[in-house]
C-alpha cells in the first residue's frame, strides 16, 4: 500500500511540477508576443508621425508658391492707387520662384510614394512653368517701358486654373493626413 501511495505523490509532484512549467512557458511566451506587439505598435506610430510631419512640411512649401502666385495676381489689378497693391511694390519684387529650386518639394512628392499626388504634382509643375512664362513676359515689357495691358495678363494668368490645381493637391494631402494621423 505505501508503494501506492508514494506512486500517487510522484504522479500528483510531478504533474503540478510539469503544469506549472507548461503555465510558465505560455506566460513567457505571451509577455514576449506582448513586447513585440508594443514595439511594432511603437514602431508604426513613430512611422505615422514622420509621414504626417513631411506631410505638413509639403503643404508648407506649397504655400509658399501660393502666396507668389496671388502677389503676381494684384500686380495684374489695373488700379494704381489699391493700398495692397502700393504696399506690396514699397515691399520690393519677389520673384515667382522656380520649382528647380526647390529640390526639397519634389523629394518630399517623391517620398509618399502616391500616384494621384504625383499626378497633381506634375500638373502643379506645368502650370507653374505657364505662370513663370506669363510673368516673365510682363516683367520684360515693363523693363522695356511698353504699355501693359494689366487685364490681358490678368485674364491669361486665371486661365492657367493655378488656384485649382493648388486645391487639389491640399486635398490630396489632407486625404493623405486622414490616413496617417498623428
Amino acid at each position: 500500500m505505501d508503494e501506492k501511495i508514494i506512486l500517487g505523490a510522484v504522479i500528483g509532484i510531478l504533474s503540478s511540477a510539469i503544469g506549472s512549467l507548461v503555465t510558465y512557458l505560455f506566460h513567457t511566451l505571451d509577455r514576449k508576443k506582448q513586447r513585440e506587439w508594443d514595439l511594432e505598435d511603437k514602431e508604426d506610430q513613430a512611422n505615422q508621425q514622420i509621414y504626417f510631419q513631411r506631410l505638413e512640411e509639403f503643404e508648407v512649401y506649397l504655400e509658399v508658391f501660393a502666396d507668389r502666385y496671388t502677389y503676381i495676381y494684384y500686380q495684374f489689378i489695373p488700379v494704381s492707387d489699391s493700398d495692397i497693391h502700393k504696399k506690396m511694390m514699397q515691399d520690393g519684387e519677389i520673384n515667382f520662384p522656380l520649382l528647380g529650386k526647390t529640390f526639397p518639394l519634389y523629394y518630399l512628392m517623391y517620398y509618399f510614394d502616391d500616384a494621384e499626388l504625383e499626378k497633381l504634382f506634375d500638373q502643379f509643375v506645368s502650370v507653374n512653368e505657364d505662370i513663370v512664362s506669363i510673368y516673365t513676359e510682363y516683367k520684360e515689357e515693363l523693363e522695356n517701358g511698353e504699355v501693359v495691358d494689366k487685364s490681358g495678363y490678368r485674364a491669361r494668368f486665371t486661365d492657367v486654373n493655378f488656384l485649382q490645381c493648388y486645391s487639389n493637391l491640399i486635398e490630396r494631402i489632407d486625404y493623405l493626413k486622414s490616413h496617417y494621423r498623428k
